[in-house]
C-alpha cells in the first residue's frame, strides 16, 4: 500500500540496519509514499450506503432465539436499535450497558446516546427487559411494543407495568403493552395483521418492528422473509414428575418462562424431572436448550443425562452420542444442542448428575423443540 524511502523498511524513516527510527509527522504517511496503483483500486470500492450521521444503525433486523440476549449494546457512542422484532430470545429482549453496575448487574455506564425505538418485543424469556440506564448518558428509548405471553411480567428493568416505567423513567411515553397479531408466529410467519396495534404506530408513522419490504429476500440463499422465518418450533411442556424440589423452587419452576425463577431439588447429584410433550403422538424432537438461572454459580448443573419415551408406558431410552455430549455445561445464560437424528417420543426425562461443587443443585428453564425443526 505504500512505499519506503529505504528498500525493505515500510512505514519509518530509518537507515539500512533499521537504527534511527522516526514516526512520520503527526503519523500520517506521506502522499507520494503511497501506491499509485493501490490507489487507483480504493477509488473503485463503493462508499458506504447505510451510514447514519448519529451513529452505528441497526434496523429491520428479525433477532430470535439467541442464548441470551437479543441486542446486547454496550461500550458503544449513538448506536440506533430500531424497528427490530425482538423475539423469544433466552434472557432479555434488549440489555443496554455495561456489566459492572446497575439494576440486575447490569448498566450503561459505558454507553452513551442510544436511540431504542420502534422495536417490537415478543415473548422473551425474561420478559421485555431493557436494563436500567443511567440517565446521564442521555438515551432516548421510547415507542416499543412490548408483548409477553409466559408468566414473567417485568417489563422494563424493575418495573412490570409502563405506568411505573414513566413513573420512574423519563421513557416510554409512547410504547404499547399489546399482542402484535402475528399471522403465524408457530409456522414462522411474523408479518403483521391487519388491526395489529403495530400497525402505522411507530414513530415514523411506518410499523413498529420491521417494514416487511426490507426483510424480504435475505438469508443465504435469499428466500427468507418475515413471512418466512426458519423455526425452532418450540414444543409445549407440561412437568409431570419428579425425584424432589425445595418449596419456593418446584420442578414447574422449569417451565414458567421466567429464568428469574428455578428448580432446585433436595440433593446436589443425579435429580430428575419428566416432561409430557402435546398430544399421544410421538414428537419428532429436534432440539434442546438448558438456561441457568439468571445468576452465574456454583450449583448449576455440570453434566446431565436425557431420556425419551417412545411411547406411553415404554421404558426410557437414553439419548446419546449428540454432537455436543451433555457435559461441562457452562458459560452464558443458556445452551442448546442438537439432538441426533430421528430422535422422538411422548415424553422426556432430564437428570441432573452434579453441579461445580456447591451445596445444592439448580437450573432455570428448559425448551423443547422438533417437528420441523431445521
Amino acid at each position: 500500500m505504500f512505499k519506503s524511502a529505504l528498500p525493505g523498511r515500510i512505514g519509518l524513516v530509518c537507515d539500512s540496519l533499521g537504527k534511527g527510527r522516526t514516526p512520520f509527522t503527526a503519523n500520517r504517511i506521506p502522499q507520494n509514499r503511497l501506491s499509485q496503483q493501490a490507489l487507483n483500486i480504493l477509488a473503485l470500492v463503493p462508499k458506504p450506503n447505510a451510514f447514519d450521521p448519529g451513529g452505528s444503525p441497526f434496523r429491520n433486523n428479525f433477532v430470535g432465539w439467541n442464548g441470551f440476549a437479543g441486542f446486547y449494546p454496550k461500550h458503544d457512542d449513538h448506536d440506533v436499535e430500531q424497528n427490530n422484532p425482538i423475539v423469544m430470545n433466552l434472557n432479555y429482549g434488549i440489555m443496554s450497558g455495561d456489566s459492572n453496575n446497575g439494576t440486575y448487574g447490569t448498566g450503561y455506564s459505558s454507553s452513551y446516546h442510544h436511540t431504542i425505538v420502534d422495536n417490537l418485543l415478543y415473548d422473551n424469556a425474561r420478559g421485555q427487559d431493557i436494563a436500567s440506564p443511567d440517565n446521564t448518558n442521555g438515551p432516548t428509548i421510547d415507542w416499543q411494543l412490548y408483548s409477553n405471553h409466559g408468566a414473567t411480567t417485568r417489563l422494563f428493568s424493575g418495573w412490570s407495568t409502563l405506568t411505573d416505567v414513566r413513573a420512574n423513567t423519563p421513557y416510554e411515553d409512547h410504547a404499547v403493552l399489546a399482542d402484535p397479531m402475528f399471522v403465524s408466529p408457530a409456522t414462522g410467519d411474523f408479518t403483521l395483521q391487519a388491526g395489529s396495534p403495530a400497525k402505522g404506530t411507530a414513530s415514523t408513522g411506518a410499523d413498529r418492528g420491521a417494514q416487511a419490504a426490507a426483510v424480504t429476500g435475505v438469508g443465504p440463499d435469499g428466500s427468507y422473509s418475515l413471512a418466512h422465518v426458519p423455526m425452532f418450533n418450540e414444543l409445549g411442556l407440561t412437568v409431570t414428575s419428579w425425584s424432589s424440589q425445595t418449596t419456593g423452587h418446584e420442578a414447574t419452576r422449569l417451565v414458567d418462562r421466567d429464568q428469574s425463577t428455578e428448580w432446585v431439588p433436595q440433593t446436589t447429584a443425579n435429580e430428575w424431572v419428566v416432561f409430557d410433550l402435546p398430544g399421544t403422538t410421538p414428537v419428532a424432537l429436534t432440539r434442546l436448550t438448558i438456561l441457568r438461572p439468571e445468576h452465574q454459580s456454583a450449583n448449576q448443573p455440570k453434566d446431565f443425562r436425557v431420556y425419551v419415551q417412545p411411547t406411553a408406558g415404554a421404558a426410557w431410552t437414553e439419548i446419546t452420542s449428540p454432537a455436543d455430549p451433555f457435559v461441562a455445561y457452562s458459560g452464558g445464560a443458556g445452551r442448546t444442542w442438537k439432538l441426533p437424528a430421528n430422535t422422538s417420543g411422548v415424553a422426556v426425562k432430564l437428570v441432573l448428575v452434579d453441579n461445580y461443587g456447591g451445596s445444592y443443585i439448580e437450573a432455570g428453564e428448559v425448551r423443547l423443540y422438533g417437528v420441523g425443526g431445521p
